[in-house]
């Protein structure tokens, strides 16, 4: 197993952009992209956020805040090492001047990789009951906790000029989201990830 994080060089920012405030992974394949929807700010959105004090550079920031809105998981500097030597280039590197943000573009084939690597570092996510290591297994298999920073998973046309068509948010409304106390109830294992937590444990942190 410890070869599998050392055979390789992590890879690098292609852009020169030191004063970045923020950056985000985008997965899609040119028609869909992935996307995740915040319940407590009811938006709809990529995966991503603000730059961190113990960030290197943008590919951290990008990294860290997928894994943490993906997972529900804390991310340190071995994880991120270990990302970061197992992933490929991306499509490309988008710098956004207006606010600063840097998107990383990947593949879903791409996605499924990420989701290999971080498989292989025990990681236990109160958002699966079994680790997700496909695009239909992390849409279908989340379990929408009200409390994650993003609750629920799918993607979306890639048409940034599309608006909701009406008679489709009404339907959305005949299907009705959960009420929030049938969400409350734990998935099967979150006792187990309950007393990781009250234990100090965190088996991702054990060195594979």
């Amino acid at each position: 197993m410890g070869n599998y994080f050392t055979k390789k060089t992590r890879i690098l920012p292609e852009l020169q952009v030191p004063e970045y405030k923020g950056a985000g992974c985008l997965f899609t394949d040119g028609k869909v992209s992935l996307a995740g929807y915040n319940h407590k700010k009811r938006f709809i959105g990529g995966f991503g956020g603000k730059r961190e004090l113990s960030d290197a550079d943008y590919l951290d920031t990008a990294f860290r805040e997928t894994i943490e809105e993906l997972l529900e998981w804390e991310v340190d500097a071995d994880m991120l090492h270990k990302v970061r030597i197992c992933m490929p280039k991306p499509l490309k590197e988008v710098y956004n001047n207006k606010y600063s943000y840097v998107t990383i573009v990947y593949t879903f084939d791409t996605l499924k990789m990420f989701l290999g690597i971080l498989d292989k570092m025990r990681i236990i996510s109160k958002m699966y009951q079994k680790f997700p290591t496909t695009l239909e297994q992390l849409i279908l298999g989340r379990y929408p906790l009200l409390n994650a920073e993003i609750t629920t998973i799918g993607v979306m046309p890639v048409a940034p000029r599309a608006i909701i068509d009406n008679t489709y948010r009404a339907d959305l409304r005949v299907i009705g989201a959960k009420k929030p106390e049938d969400l409350k109830t734990p998935p099967p294992h979150q006792h187990i990830y309950d007393a990781l937590i009250v234990t100090g444990k965190q088996i991702g942190r054990a060195h594979v």
